[in-house]
């Protein structure tokens, strides 16, 4: 928070951030005006303690970007029900936990021959994600299924947090949901975790 009193910048001398569920921050803060009062606050416009007016203002936030990596191959469609369990957990769980302004992005593979396919880009709209998911088996991960390649999959995903409008600041984040095996990938998972530190990508 910074304070903008009598035409002088004040920062704020302290801050004191809480988390709660969701990702909710309570905020309190404590500066002081021109004339050397301090001022407190909670959660909100901070007290009145002598004749100086006081406006703070919100500070740059960190945008939170996350990628959904979904397994459609032929390893997860031998397991009964569990491509439909991942399609519920993501629209029924993952999805709803999510603060409104968290961007989404959803991508997944099902062939050894493919590389990864993006089923929705970045959005807010996470009714709109889950919509997508749930018609990717009939508009994209289509025909015969087979080898899964993780890995590849992983890399493709980090090489899209390289774009100009993700600051540097930003939270960036991969949930992978698959069975866990890789069948086919290029990519070695030392690879993987070097460039995804790189790129300050957290899976």
């Amino acid at each position: 928070w910074r304070g903008l009193s009598g035409g002088h910048a004040r920062w704020a001398s302290g801050l004191h951030v809480a988390v709660g569920g969701r990702g909710r921050m309570g905020v309190r803060f404590r500066a002081r005006c021109s004339c050397g009062r301090a001022w407190v606050g909670a959660g909100g416009p901070p007290g009145r303690v002598c004749g100086c007016s006081f406006l703070a203002r919100r500070g740059a936030a960190r945008q939170l970007w996350l990628e959904l990596i979904l397994d459609y191959s032929r390893l997860m469609q031998q397991i009964e029900n569990a491509i439909p369990e991942m399609e519920r957990a993501v629209s029924e769980v993952l999805l709803p936990s999510l603060n409104e302004d968290v961007l989404v992005s959803a991508s997944g593979f099902y062939r050894d021959n493919l590389d990864s396919q993006v089923i929705v880009p970045y959005t807010a709209n996470h009714a709109h994600v889950a919509e997508r998911i749930q018609a990717s088996q009939t508009e994209i991960f289509t025909g015969f299924r087979s080898g899964a390649r993780v890995y590849d999959a992983l890399m493709s995903s980090i090489e899209r947090f390289k774009r100009p409008d993700i600051g540097e600041q930003d939270e960036k984040y991969i949930v992978l949901l698959c069975n866990g095996r890789d069948t086919s990938s290029q990519t070695l998972p030392a690879i993987v975790i070097e460039q995804a530190k790189a790129a300050g990508v957290h899976i």
